[in-house]
């Protein structure tokens, strides 16, 4: 009887693990990574459920496990999992995948963006802050001074903001228009963050430094796009999001040189010509031709 019931327990044991890995390659094959809201309808995706149904058999050290696994869609549900419930270590992830250097397809209500791996997991982690305060249904002013002050109080958030800035390669630029907007740095990050504004043409470091040390930055800002802004060039990684914030500021200027500055800008450098639709828009919003 012992041994009948031995096997018995083994024959379940290899079930068990053959449907667990017929979830984990199903939710590889998906293609994405599906979250609890996709569609019209707004309905859990089918490889979302697959994953609920995977964490449910597994222990917190498999689910651990997962969020370094090979393959970059199944890192990201655990990833994604480890941040919503407050396990694993959101530091070492985001490292990893700044590393890594893969794309996954993000499906979220009806839109479905290739995305970073690295920027999903910081994406996730920082949009816990903002989840959190929105539910309480405060006021306007109230729910910004609110994600404002958690953003810069989170310890690990900090940590994450000071790989992005500190990193020797050019990342992706929303990261950076995130870091600068989180404001979680000090004084002795101004080194570089002065680099990146005047030497890599960066206008998301160029507004930290413009509205957080004016007094210190003033006149450097000023003398940048009198001279240096004219020749600057845009067309690497991230120039066009970054002569584009350029533009806008300089048209939305009360100051007519500023807009004289961004036209012949415009007229010289025909790096923008890729976007032209996005850069011919903004134009038309402020009533300028060129």
């Amino acid at each position: 009887m012992k041994i009948i019931t031995l096997i018995f327990l083994f024959v379940i044991n290899i079930t068990f693990s053959q449907t667990n890995q017929e979830l984990i390659n199903s939710i590889i094959k998906g293609g994405s990574v599906e979250t609890d809201c996709v569609g019209i309808a707004c309905q859990k995706g089918k490889e979302y459920l697959n994953f609920q149904e995977l964490k449910s058999r597994i222990s917190e050290k498999e689910l651990i496990e997962f969020s370094n696994h090979k393959n970059p869609i199944l890192r990201m549900y655990a990833s994604i999992d480890l941040i919503q419930s407050n396990k694993g270590d959101v530091v070492a992830m985001f490292s990893r995948e700044l590393i890594k250097k893969d794309t996954v397809p993000m499906f979220r209500g009806c839109i479905i963006d290739d995305l970073s791996t690295a920027s999903i997991i910081y994406n996730e982690y920082r949009g816990k802050f903002i989840f959190q305060i929105y539910a309480e249904d405060l006021s306007a002013n109230e729910t910004k001074r609110k994600i404002d002050e958690l953003l810069k109080s989170d310890f690990q958030l900090k940590k994450l903001d000071r790989i992005i800035l500190t990193n020797e390669n050019e990342l992706d630029w929303l990261f950076y228009a995130r870091i600068f907007e989180n404001n979680t740095f000090k004084e002795s990050d101004l080194k570089r963050i002065e680099e990146l504004a005047f030497e890599f043409n960066n206008s998301y470091a160029m507004f930290y430094l413009k509205f957080n040390y004016p007094n210190l930055y003033e006149e450097k800002i000023e003398r940048y796009f009198t001279s240096e802004f004219k020749t600057a060039d845009f067309s690497k990684k991230n120039g066009l999001f970054y002569l584009h914030s350029f533009i806008e500021y300089l048209l939305d200027s009360e100051i007519e040189k500023n807009k004289i500055i961004a036209v012949n800008k415009l007229r010289a450098d025909k790096s923008w010509q890729s976007k032209k639709a996005w850069f011919e828009n903004t134009l038309n919003n402020f009533g300028v031709k060129l």
